[in-house]
């Protein structure tokens, strides 16, 4: 289904039919009542899901009550509940998944249950539960909504270390990332000095060691979040705060599991052919996110490894982690590396585009003067809509640290080229000015600095339509 389309796409064969028939025949095949279930077509925006649970030791239950609720949108200033598919699970204190059986139910389900919320509030209650567990919420996403569970830090931890649905386990590590993070950053800005929350070490070391865990999971639960999303947790947004805490953190995490982490990389290793197998997949992924790790530490040997995996490297994947993880540090073998890359790759478009955003997202302190001085090399060109994205919205977009540069620098590049792009691509100049959208959520002297460059834009001669209009909406509400 595509929400908010009156029809539904089959990716097996393309075939699209409209979304009443497709519900219609689903309900006469399976005699299901799905009345509700096209609420999702008719009402916009995004279920909102509250989630208590409590436990009777006396009874042996487990309840959650649920409540839901839908934000209203211009033309639909009343919301009747949705049908929400509610895959849950329940851990032991040893992390295993509890036999579930609701209240008035015979059969018991091993591992996950779908519960059916079709109220605005219900409650679901688990018999014969033994111990308090702890609910593992929204399995495999199981409805695009968004989740509010009343779980404790312990709890969060416990279900990134534990829970044997990924993506949950992912979600719960995210969530805590977050708040560690959020907290780093208030330290930082009260001049407090930084100290690690070892919980995090602990279900990291345990996710590493954890044989039944899938390589590619492992891999992702070790990423943190990016700057740009931490950014949405502010209400005045501080890119130097974020970027400092998110590099201690990434330190003290290779610091804490610099031999773990230089086992997984030689574990993962692969000899022969390339392979696209997900095994294979999977083994890529943990060994690079091993080595980015690694080499935030300063240790040439880590250094010397990176260059190894660059230069002998089969395949695609290996190369460009090697390369970010050398044009982000500052290496004697940084430029030649650079140089290197391009010669071998400057005939294919593709990778020479990749080859321009990472440098453009790099956190090198040369990043800026990088950046304009690859307005002059031969393999870049400003009427090349592939090439503007690769390399100036990287860096506006991807690069919180250098373009939001308290002193404007970066607000002045863009604003240069997008005046310069808007006279030859008005559609690409537009979406480029969007970096300039959300001056307010920044502090009063980057929001000047951005104003500033909306006004240029707007006052410059001929400029078109398609940015009028955007600089125009932002400047709206000065």
């Amino acid at each position: 289904f595509r929400r908010g389309s009156d029809l539904y796409i089959d990716r097996r064969d393309g075939h699209a039919v409209k979304t009443e028939d497709f519900v219609k025949a689903r309900e006469d095949a399976s005699d299901l009542d799905l009345t509700q279930f096209r609420r999702w077509y008719s009402q916009a925006g995004t279920p909102e899901l509250q989630v208590n649970g409590r436990y009777n030791a006396d009874n042996k239950t487990y309840t959650l009550s649920v409540k839901q609720d839908c934000p209203l949108t211009p033309g639909q200033n009343e919301k009747s509940p949705f049908q929400i598919p509610l895959a849950t699970g329940l851990l032991d204190k040893q992390g295993n998944d509890i036999p579930l059986r609701l209240q008035g139910e015979e059969e018991v389900t091993s591992g996950t249950k779908i519960l059916n919320v079709t109220g605005r509030e219900q409650e679901f209650t688990f018999v014969d539960v033994d111990c308090e567990p702890v609910p593992s919420i929204l399995r495999g996403f199981s409805a695009p909504i968004k989740l509010d569970v009343n779980l404790t830090d312990a709890q969060r931890y416990f279900l990134m270390s534990n829970d044997n649905d990924g993506f949950n386990r992912w979600e719960a590590g995210q969530q805590l990332f977050v708040k560690v993070i959020m907290g780093l950053i208030g330290d930082h800005q009260a001049g407090k000095a930084l100290k690690f929350d070892e919980s995090i070490i602990n279900a990291l070391r345990n996710n590493l060691e954890d044989a039944r865990m899938d390589n590619a999971l492992i891999a992702q639960s070790l990423a943190l979040p990016a700057e740009t999303y931490i950014s949405e947790f502010m209400g005045v947004v501080d890119p130097d705060a974020i970027h400092f805490v998110r590099n201690f953190m990434k330190k003290e995490i290779a610091s804490s599991l610099k031999q773990l982490l230089f086992s997984k990389y030689e574990e993962n290793k692969q000899e022969g052919e390339y392979r696209i197998d997900s095994e294979s997949i999977g083994k890529r992924s943990l060994k690079n996110m091993c080595l980015t790790y690694l080499m935030q530490l300063d240790d040439q040997s880590v250094v010397d490894l990176c260059i190894e995996q660059f230069y002998k490297s089969n395949n695609m994947t290996d190369t460009i982690s090697a390369f970010s993880a050398i044009v982000n540090q500052d290496c004697k073998e940084r430029e030649s590396v650079i140089g290197d890359f391009y010669e071998k790759w400057k005939d294919d478009a593709l990778v020479t585009d990749k080859w321009f955003g990472i440098q453009a997202t790099s956190q090198h302190p040369d990043t800026l003067k990088r950046v304009r001085e690859l307005t002059s090399h031969a393999g870049f060109s400003i009427r090349n809509p592939n090439k503007e994205r690769a390399w100036i919205g990287a860096f506006s977009q991807g690069n919180q640290i250098h373009y939001h540069s308290a002193n404007g620098e970066g607000y002045s590049f863009l604003g240069d080229h997008v005046i310069k792009i808007d006279a030859m691509n008005p559609q690409i100049a537009s979406r480029l000015v969007g970096g300039f959208s959300f001056w307010k959520k920044y502090d009063s002297n980057r929001q000047q600095l951005m104003i500033s460059q909306l006004e240029r834009i707007r006052d410059s001669e001929n400029l078109s339509r398609d940015v009028y209009e955007i600089v125009t909406k932002s400047l709206g509400n000065l």
